[in-house]
Parts: structure tokens; sequence; C-alpha cells
């Protein structure tokens, strides 16, 4: 894109040979193009934020209607001149249909924006700066570009602000476990920072696979890793959007649900059992996955350390396993709600 808006703005005014065809077919490409940097980056904030690729893919058609729309606008141009002219000076000059293809473009990007909001509980505050920053030097530099004419800024200034964005992103990416690609302790303890500091209600629901060490010990460690995948993918496609799901560490796993509501922390435990009793009905496995759960709620009146809330959350776990070992029950325990 530097490239060609450099070009454009070498052959505007010039009256060398094939000079006027190449300002044409510059300029043509340099607008069709306009779109697809911000489609990309929406296409790639929607994936780090929400890691769901066939999400992803259903999305994906409607960031590019920005890109499709703009190419009906060039082809009406050719007829109309509605986008941009170029006169018998070779002189480039704008119309109205080059602002509506901007403003769609800032369209998708706020698009973005709003998203992002609607989901904020669940995303990484350094995340949604990092997109924020993203969006706002490119977006005043563009206006810049709009009134003062002849000034090129708006193409260098979204390569900064995009490197910028993506260091910080993808440091978010480096903290993830490595086997099953869930946020790891560091992040769990980034988030818990951030919603203790705004006095926000939580819940810890901690659990332990059952067995796992015999999958391990009669199977291998590969299909033990294979089987913490599992149970790390099930976790995540169970747990609603507003919830997050880490490895805490071995075969044991924390969900931190955002609220302190006894239906939502009942809702949220039968969902995942329901979602593993039917993966163990289809799975061709020779061994089937369950869990033993405990949990406790952090209440801002009465604040705890995230260790005190994993300590009682292990303890009731480590209760709820050993009734499942004495028989007491068959499977994915959880222990009564406190404080009714």
């Amino acid at each position: 894109m530097n490239f060609l808006e450099g070009v454009t703005w070498l052959l505007n005014g010039t009256t060398l040979t094939y000079s006027r065809l190449l300002l044409y077919v510059t300029n043509n490409l340099l607008i069709a193009c306009n779109s697809l940097p911000a489609v990309i980056w929406v296409a790639y904030a929607d994936y780090k934020i929400f890691n769901d690729r066939s999400q992803l893919k259903k999305h994906l058609k409607w960031y590019l209607i920005p890109f499709c729309l703009t190419l009906i606008l060039l082809i009406i141009n050719v007829f109309t001149g509605i986008v941009f002219t170029i006169d018998s000076e070779n002189t480039y000059a704008r119309g109205i249909g080059l602002y509506l293809i901007v403003l769609m473009t800032y369209g998708m990007i706020s698009f973005l924006y709003f998203r992002i909001r609607n989901y904020r509980q669940q995303i990484n505050g350094k995340i949604i700066e990092s997109i924020f920053l993203f969006m706002l030097i490119p977006i005043v530099a563009g206006i810049l570009q709009m009134f003062i004419y002849g000034i090129l800024i708006i193409w260098p200034s979204f390569i900064f602000a995009t490197l910028i964005a993506y260091i910080q992103i993808e440091r978010d990416t480096f903290l993830r476990d490595p086997l099953t690609g869930l946020p790891s302790r560091e992040q769990l303890e980034e988030r818990f920072s951030y919603l203790t500091a705004n006095k926000h209600c939580f819940v810890i629901i901690m659990f332990d696979m059952n067995d796992f060490k015999t999958i391990n010990d009669h199977y291998g460690h590969h299909e033990g890793d294979q089987a913490l995948i599992t149970t790390a993918n099930l976790l995540h496609h169970a747990a609603k959007s507003h919830d997050n799901v880490y490895r805490f560490g071995g075969d044991e796993f924390i969900i931190l649900l955002e609220s302190n509501h006894k239906t939502d922390i009942d809702e949220t435990i039968a969902r995942i059992k329901q979602t593993f009793l039917d993966y163990n009905q289809k799975n061709g496995k020779p061994y089937s996955l369950s869990a033993s759960f405990g949990y406790s709620i952090f209440n801002p009146a009465d604040p705890q350390t995230l260790q005190d809330l994993i300590s009682e959350a292990d303890e009731q776990m480590y209760v709820n396993k050993n009734r499942l070992k004495n028989g007491e029950s068959k499977n994915f325990e959880t222990r009564s709600y406190k404080n009714e």
C-alpha cells in the first residue's frame, strides 16, 4: 500500500508516456486494496480474541463486505467518475465515492470496537489496549490526510500501529500453555488482578481429571497428552463466551466464571458434565474422560488472595474425588453452594 501510494503521487501531473494509464491503474489498485489491511487485521483480532477458527470463517464473509463494495464502486467509476477522476493534465481528483470507501473501512473497524465491548469481560485488558491503539493512530492519520491533501501518513501510521499491537497481542500467545493452547497460570493471575482491582464478583471452578495416571500408565504419555488436549477443547467449547478456561498444571484446569449466582454455577457445571458425557458416548477410545470439581467464590466485600481461592476449591475438589473413589457418586461431583 505504501508503494502504490508513493507511485500515484510520483505519477500525478506528469506527462511521461503511459503515465496517465499507469496513474489510472495504480489508483485503482490502491483504492481496491484500501480495506484489505483492515480486513486482515479485524480477522486476526477476531481469532486472537475468540480463538475459534470455525467462527472466524463464518465472520470473514462479513468482514469482506467493504472490499466487495469497493470493487463495485470502482466498476461504476469507469462510467461515472464517482470515486476519482484524472483530467487531461493527468491530475488526480477525489470523488464522493472515495469518502464512502473510507467510511466503510472505518465502519468495519468500529464494528470490531463495539464487538470487543460486548465481550470485554473475557478479554485481556492489554489486548484491548493494543487493538484500540491500532484503530486510533490510522484513523487520526487518515482524517489528517483527507483534509491536508498531499501528505502520505496513513499507511506508515498503519504499519507502526500494527507492529505495536502485534507485539502486545503475540505476548499473550507466548503465555499460553503450549500443549493445550489454553491460557496459562500467568494469565489467570493477570485476570484475577484485573477483576479484584475493579471489585467484580467471580467464581474459581477447579477440577482434576479422574484416572489420568491410569491413562498414562496403560496407554502411554502420548495418549495422556491427547487426553489433556481433548479435555481442554471440551472445556473451551462448553464454557460460555464470557468465561475463561485455564490450564493450571498437570491434569488440573480452572474455569474463571465471572458471576457468583448459584444458577450460573450450576448451569456451567451441568453443561460441562453433559459435554463430557456426550464425548464419551461417541469417542472410540478405550477409556472415558471425567473429572472431579470444587469451587470457591470471590466476594469483593471480603476479598481473598488467588491462592486462598485455589486452596479452597482444591480442598473441595479432593473431597469429591475421594467420594467418587468410595463409590458415592459416578461422575463430575460438585460441592453444595456456599452461602445460599
